[in-house]
């Protein structure tokens, strides 16, 4: 397993590792930003809307239907905090090809979608979020905290 680093873009930094150990293969899409306790939620907000829909895919059903297409792979959200720093991206774990019948590229249609939500997400004529999308992650995330608190383990974590 030796890691090799390439730069595709201007902006972008690829690292690899490649090895035969698994059937699986994972793919991160990470981006590291200044810890700012304010930003932290609407950073979670951000990302989940993002997963919501895509102008190639502009539904979450369409996106969850493309994801079957490339053998189930599936596409994780990833907000944690490392040091003073927010680490924020998706992450995509797919089958690794050598177990398929070739015939689908995997690996380049799980980038695809990542690459989908994050530079071209479903908008509206303003080029806002689709307010659908925003209001119910909104009503999802206050959800998910009330259910935190009631369970006393789960909200002192």
């Amino acid at each position: 397993m030796v890691p090799k680093k390439s730069k595709p873009a201007s902006s972008l930094e690829l690292n690899t590792i490649q090895t035969d150990k698994f059937k699986t293969e994972l793919l991160s899409v990470t981006f590291t930003i200044p810890l700012d306790k304010l930003r932290v939620p609407l950073y979670g907000l951000v990302l989940s809307t993002l997963k919501r829909g895509t102008e190639k895919y502009p539904t979450l059903g369409d996106i969850n239907r493309r994801l079957d297409d490339l053998y189930g792979t599936g596409i994780s959200l990833r907000l944690t905090r490392y040091g003073n720093n927010c680490v924020l991206g998706f992450t995509a774990e797919l089958l690794d090809e050598a177990y398929t019948d070739g015939e689908v590229n995997i690996f380049d249609g799980a980038l695809d979608v990542i690459l989908q939500m994050l530079f071209h997400p479903a908008t509206d004529e303003s080029g806002n979020f689709l307010s659908k999308f925003v209001e119910s992650e909104k009503s999802v995330t206050c959800d998910m905290i009330q259910s935190k608190i009631n369970n006393p383990k789960s909200y002192a974590y």
